[in-house]
Parts: C-alpha cells; sequence; structure tokens
C-alpha cells in the first residue's frame, strides 16, 4: 500500500505502543508531496500531548500561534486550555506554563476573539496567568491582568450586598497570588482596593459562601480549595497583602499588621503606630481595624443584642433631696470626693464589663480607637466613603455607635451619626430605634438635655404603633449578675436585647427631666417640669414609679400648687387620678393643683350653669371625667405626652429654635 503525508499523521496519532515510531510517522510525513506543514503541527501538538511530553510540545504550540493560526489550530488550543485551567496536575497545564509571555498574549487575543462572549475565558486565562506566575514567569501580564479583573469589579452591575463575582475572583484568586509576586507595576490605588475587597468578601462569605463557591467552579473545580483556605483566613490574606504595600509602595513604616492578629487588643496598640503611615495606606488600615473588630463583636454578641448605658435609679429619691444633693452646690471639699467616689464606681463598672466580656470590650476598644483615628486624619466625608460597605451591614452603624459610646467619645459619635442621617432615613425601625437610643445617652453623657430629649422623642415616635407595653425580653444584662453590697450602685454598661430599649427609653427620659430639674440653671417652680415627672410616674408604676409619684406630691404639697394645664389628659392610672381627687376635696385651701383642659372660650350668651374648668369643681369635674377614662396604656399615655408636646417640652429644657 502506498503511503501519504496524510497517513503517516494519522499512524502517528494511532500508535499506542512506542514514542519513537510515532515521532517517525510524524518525520516520514515531511517527505511527501501532499505535506501539509499546518496539519503536521497540529498533530504533532496532539502527538505529544498523548505522551504527555508538555516540553517537547512548546515549540509546536508557539509556531502554531505565532506562524499560521487557524480555527481547527484555535479550537485544539482552545480544548487544551479549558482541560489544563480545570486539572492541577495534567500535561495541559505544564505546557500552558512553559509557553512565553508573548505567546500567551497571542492566545489570549485569539481565544476571547474566537469563544469568548461574556469575559468568562478571557478571565480563566488571566487568572491562569497569576496563579502560576512568579518573578519570570507571566510577569508581564501581571498588570493587565489585576487590571482587568479590577475594572470588571468597578463596573459590575449584578451586585449581592456591593459584592459581584469579579469582587469575590479578586478576594479569592488574585490577592494570594500578589503574596508571591512583585507587583510594584501595578497603580497603589488598584492595589490598596483589593485589601478592602478582601475584608468585604471575608466579612460576607459565611453568609454568601454557597453562591460564591459556584461562581468559583465556574471558572474551575479546582478553585474550591483556595475557597476554602480563604475562608478561613481571609483576614490574614489582607493584613499580608497591605504590609506588602506598605513596603513596596514606601507608604511609611510598616505596622506589621499580619504578625498582630493574635486578638483586637493586639491590634489596638499599633492604631497609633499606624496613624503615621502616608494616607493612602491610612485609609485603608482604619477601616481594616473597624472591620476585624466588626467580625469579632458578631462572634461575642447574640443577634438582638445591644450596648447600652443605664442611668443611676433615680425613681425612689426624694425631689428635695436632689436638690440638696446637687454636686453643683457642694463646696470644693465635697465636691472632690464626690468627683473621686464617682470616678471609682465608674472604674469599677468598666472593668466588671470587662471582666465578664473581655472579647467584646476589646472589640470595641479596637473599633473606637480606630474611629477615632479616622475622624482626626480625615474629614468625616472621607472616613464615610472608607466604610460605604457599611450600608450593606445595618448592625455595623450600631456596633461602631456603641464601640464610640462604650469609651465616652461623644462628640465622634454625634458627629458619626450625623453623617449618616440620610443613609437613617432608609434604615429600618430596629436600627433607627438603637442609635436614636444610643444617641440620647451620648446627650446624656455630654450633658446636652434638649438633644437627649429629642432623640428620645424621636424613639417614642418610631414605636408608637408597636406593642411597647408587653413584657420585654431580657438578654444579658449585667445588673442582674451584679454583686455588690451597695444595691443603689449599677454597671453603667450593661447588654441587653433590642426589645428592652422600648422600656429603657424611660429611664432615659426620667435621667433627662430629674438633673435639668436638679440643677441650678432650672426655676425649681418649674411646673410643667413637674408635670412632666409625674407622667411620667405612671411608668412601671406598680413597681417604682409609685415612689416617684409620692415624692413628687410631697413637692407639689410643700410649695402649694401645680399649675400645668391640659397635663389631665395625659394621666391615665386611676390611682394618680383618685390621689389628685383626694387633694381637691380635703386639701384644696394650702395645695391648688390646676391640672384640667383649658376651658374653650363660650360665646355670648352661652350657659354657664355648668362648672368652669378653670375653678376648683372644674378642676374636680375634669379629674373625674378622665377617671372614666382610665385603661389606656401608661406606655401610650406617656409616649402621646411626649409627641404631642415635643416643642414645648425641649423649648422648657433649652432647646434653640
Amino acid at each position: 500500500m502506498e503511503l501519504s503525508a496524510k497517513e503517516h499523521l494519522v499512524r502517528c496519532l494511532t500508535e499506542e505502543h512506542d514514542y519513537a515510531v510515532g515521532k517517525a510517522h510524524c518525520r516520514l510525513a515531511s517527505l511527501y508531496p501532499d505535506f501539509d506543514l499546518l496539519l503536521c503541527d497540529i498533530t504533532e501538538l496532539r502527538f505529544y500531548m498523548k505522551w504527555n511530553r508538555a516540553t517537547e510540545a512548546v515549540p509546536i504550540l508557539e509556531r502554531l500561534v505565532k506562524t499560521h493560526p487557524s480555527d481547527e489550530a484555535w479550537t485544539l488550543i482552545h480544548q487544551l486550555f479549558v482541560k489544563a485551567s480545570s486539572s492541577e496536575n495534567s500535561t495541559e497545564k505544564v505546557l500552558f506554563t512553559e509557553i512565553s509571555n508573548d505567546t500567551f498574549e497571542f492566545i489570549i487575543g485569539g481565544l476571547t476573539k474566537r469563544f469568548d462572549n461574556d469575559d468568562l475565558l478571557k478571565t480563566k486565562l488571566l487568572l491562569f496567568c497569576l496563579r502560576n506566575a512568579d518573578e519570570n514567569k507571566f510577569s508581564k501580564l501581571l498588570n493587565r491582568a489585576v487590571t482587568f479583573i479590577t475594572e470588571r469589579a468597578s463596573n459590575d452591575k449584578e451586585l449581592e450586598i456591593g459584592i459581584g463575582k469579579y469582587h469575590v475572583y479578586l478576594a479569592v484568586f488574585v490577592a494570594p497570588a500578589l503574596l508571591k509576586l512583585n507587583f510594584s507595576n501595578i497603580t497603589v490605588c488598584r492595589a490598596l482596593s483589593i485589601v478592602i475587597t478582601v475584608l468585604q468578601v471575608g466579612i460576607a462569605w459565611p453568609t454568601h459562601s454557597g453562591n460564591w463557591t459556584n461562581l468559583l467552579r465556574a471558572v474551575s473545580e479546582s478553585y474550591e480549595a483556595e475557597a476554602q483556605y480563604f475562608s478561613q483566613e481571609s483576614f490574614k490574606i489582607g493584613a499580608a497583602l497591605f504590609d506588602k504595600c506598605v513596603i513596596l509602595y514606601d507608604l511609611g513604616v510598616s505596622v506589621n499588621l499580619s504578625l498582630n492578629m493574635s486578638r483586637c487588643s493586639v491590634l489596638s496598640s499599633i492604631v497609633d503606630n499606624a496613624g503615621s503611615l502616608k494616607s493612602e495606606a491610612r485609609k485603608i488600615v482604619f477601616p481594616f481595624f473597624i472591620w476585624y473588630a466588626y467580625k469579632q463583636w458578631r462572634a461575642n454578641i447574640d443577634e438582638g443584642e445591644v450596648l447600652v448605658w443605664i442611668p443611676e435609679n433615680n425613681w425612689a429619691m426624694d425631689v428635695d433631696k436632689l436638690l440638696n444633693s446637687n454636686a453643683e452646690c457642694l463646696t470644693p471639699s465635697k465636691k472632690a470626693k464626690l468627683r473621686e467616689r464617682k470616678e471609682e464606681v465608674t472604674t469599677f463598672q468598666v472593668e466588671y464589663l470587662i471582666s465578664t466580656r473581655p472579647e467584646l470590650c476589646e472589640a470595641y476598644e479596637l473599633c473606637c480607637a480606630a474611629i477615632c483615628a479616622s475622624i482626626t486624619s480625615f474629614s468625616m466625608d472621607v472616613v464615610a466613603e472608607s466604610l460605604y460597605f457599611a450600608s450593606f451591614y445595618s448592625d455595623m452603624r450600631q456596633f461602631i455607635t456603641e464601640s464610640l459610646l462604650f469609651k465616652c467619645k461623644i462628640n465622634e459619635l454625634i458627629a458619626y451619626v450625623d453623617d449618616v442621617g440620610a443613609q437613617l432615613e432608609n434604615s429600618d425601625c430596629w436600627t433607627k430605634e438603637v442609635l436614636y437610643f444610643q444617641l440620647a445617652c451620648a446627650h446624656c453623657l455630654d450633658r446636652s438635655w434638649p438633644d437627649a430629649c429629642e432623640n428620645v422623642i424621636h424613639m417614642l415616635n418610631i414605636s408608637a404603633e408597636s406593642d411597647i407595653g408587653s413584657k420585654p425580653i431580657f438578654g444579658t444584662d449585667l445588673s442582674s449578675t451584679f454583686t455588690n453590697n451597695d444595691s443603689s450602685i449599677q454597671p453603667a454598661f450593661t447588654i441587653v436585647k433590642q426589645e428592652r430599649l422600648r422600656k429603657l427609653v424611660y429611664d432615659i427620659a426620667y435621667h433627662i427631666l430629674f438633673r435639668v430639674y436638679t440643677s441650678t440653671a432650672m426655676d425649681h417652680d418649674n411646673d410643667q417640669l413637674l408635670g412632666a415627672l409625674l407622667v411620667l410616674s405612671q411608668i412601671d408604676f406598680a413597681t417604682k414609679g409609685y415612689q416617684c409619684f409620692n415624692r413628687i406630691m410631697r413637692h407639689v404639697e410643700a410649695k402649694g400648687s401645680l399649675r400645668s394645664a391640659g397635663l389631665v389628659k395625659y394621666i391615665s392610672n386611676i390611682a394618680i387620678l383618685e390621689e389628685l381627687s383626694r387633694i381637691q376635696d380635703y386639701c384644696s385651701e394650702y395645695v391648688s393643683i390646676l391640672i384640667a383642659i383649658p376651658q374653650v372660650q363660650r360665646r355670648i350668651g352661652q350657659s354657664t350653669r355648668h362648672s368652669v374648668r378653670g375653678t376648683k369643681d372644674g378642676q374636680k369635674q375634669s379629674i373625674e371625667e378622665q377617671i372614666k377614662k382610665c385603661g389606656e396604656d401608661p406606655y401610650v399615655t406617656v409616649s402621646t405626652y411626649f409627641t404631642e408636646n415635643k416643642e414645648g417640652i425641649l423649648k422648657m429644657l433649652g432647646a434653640k429654635f
């Protein structure tokens, strides 16, 4: 049988036993007149792959790509690359890692032009370069690969909590690959942005790992192991990449972030050092601290728990005693003793919280230090921009405000909440309630009573339609486990369930009114303020409100009057109303109670046979009418009082409109 070049090439591929025989057939084909160099190269490439001879196949592949590419050749190259990218230990992978940078660039252009409609193949090719690059191999393609993926991430519209598939590729594949490379030819902004992407994906990974692992599997089955590694070491990857950026781009003295990842307290010790880095690095490292602290906070707090400040218990305190014990009226020596006692108690309170939940406190301290350093270094706009990803986590705002509150950084807390005010309007009710409550606490600590009360009223407005009178859900409350001989001392900070805030807010309101009433700047005959305290005494009347009411009435009886027109309609407690009625019956000679709803002015000729509410009989009648309406939830009654009299209350407290 007469052979031909084509027949020799067929026999070359079908040879199963002897490599030398198969190669000889390929050489013999060149002696025949029907010899086709393109067909010979394609056949020889297939032959070398069949016999796992990647090194011999490299020059053949490079010649195919650069000399005479055809659709058949590109189809073969595509098949080989698909296998190379899906297998860690294959001849095809060795082949593509051995070719030159120029050849691989030709392959990227040729394959994407013919087979890629959605950039998936190009992504695979560039990721292959990154994963197999070293100081020499594919180094020229490094910048191209990183630029392509970061730009796709910036323009990605299919996002889930701000993260798209290219963000996941950057975090899981690109960041670990860069750790072993010199990437100084990449712009500093682009490199540092990858650090932030690592943090974002790392934080969101636990809740989205299923979907994102499928994304990675679509690129290659072999990437699943890398996804597992990333899920466990995301922050370490981000820290190591940041340290390398600081060195490569000369961004200052390295803080060795990756060596201080043992716990939040260790990271807190390097926050000050991080402040000496250049601006670009500080914009990354401070958010890194905050997100790391956030991760630890979520690991140490249960769903729905909130850090709150608990004011001292004034419910059972006599108003007159409060006046007499006012610190502003004390002599210098007594002031010093009182200050020492308060500092001692405060120190104990903080130490108690630290001893019960140390990891939680460390997270608060790290976050607070980082936020304060950010605010010192940059404007609030820049701080908000560096934390833009926080908008996808409503509890991140809660964590930041809790951290600032825990360390009593009042000005920073107020500045932060003011800056996110626009976002707050679109938040859920619980988020708003928590932030308003913490703002009220902050203003109380700052003794800014009008602002504190305004936030209390905001919170009451939000919860007005909720079942605020139901029994609260008590979470981890430090006061319940507090052991001290002096029962009047309560921990300043405690952890409670969010639902409990709807009752604690009345304690805050009570604290505000008492502090204003006992201030030397306030007229102690201010009946509007005393009336507000009387209305508040309806809260938990059976357990503590009655004590407050008794003290208030003793003070009213001592000064001889209570004049607050319309107050009666905000009293739904029958015990209070009956006591007021008793005073009208038996004590009117020396105590004047004027709390009736103002009488509407009568028209000329209108009958006046019935009692007028400005008189003694009118006051009694108004109280008796209110007794008939009793039964309304006291929380609703008190909330209504504050919301309907907001402007008057704030003016009384010193607000300027």
